[in-house]
């Protein structure tokens, strides 16, 4: 039998809701490679864009959030004053400043370099902690995946399908020197291996 033509169908909820009324009810926050920041307004008013869009009227969410990412004393800093890092961050504060149940993230830190990618990582894995948001993570850095992620989805090329499904046995709290312990780098090899299969 050819599986080529064989049709799937389903049906995805979340909490009971279709993709669409999950997306009406903004249950999701997205974040790219591309900060995508506009360039004429400050990192606070960036950050308000989503709750204007959402017609919230309520903004005392803004200043916790640049606190919690690190960037207080820059709320009127213009994009092109801030670091590759600094942007990333408010990319990620504009995807979760209308608490969304769920975070779709694009290669969001892939941009940056391997220093100021790790220490945004170890960044974002705290907030994650913090938020308790359902995050799907996409990335080529194995590295990245395995210290962010609870559970690594490897796909094949296209037409993507599911590879391998890993789970990850690693601490919940996690910070950089966990990139030299004896069980992440068992668990990379692993990875590595499954990956190039």
């Amino acid at each position: 039998m050819n599986n080529d033509n064989i049709l799937t169908q389903g049906e995805i909820q979340i909490d009971g809701l279709s993709a669409k009324q999950a997306k009406e009810k903004r249950l999701f926050g997205y974040a790219s490679q591309n900060p995508a920041l506009l360039p004429w307004r400050t990192v606070w008013e960036n950050i308000k864009l989503p709750l204007e869009i959402l017609k919230i009227d309520d903004c005392s969410s803004i200043q916790t959030t640049i606190d919690q990412i690190g960037l207080k004393g820059f709320e009127k800093s213009y994009p092109h004053e801030l670091s590759g890092g600094m942007k990333q961050r408010v990319s990620l504060a504009r995807a979760i400043i209308h608490n969304p149940r769920i975070l779709l993230m694009d290669e969001p830190f892939g941009s940056l370099d391997e220093i100021t990618r790790d220490h945004v990582n170890e960044f974002f894995r705290k907030l994650h902690l913090e938020r308790k948001q359902t995050a799907v993570f996409v990335t080529h850095s194995l590295r990245e995946a395995l210290f962010l992620s609870e559970r690594i989805i490897i796909l094949t090329s296209r037409p993507a399908t599911i590879k391998y499904i890993f789970e990850v046995n690693l601490p919940k709290e996690r910070n950089k020197e966990l990139f030299f312990s004896k069980e992440f780098l068992e668990q990379i090899k692993e990875l590595h291996i499954e990956f190039c299969k």
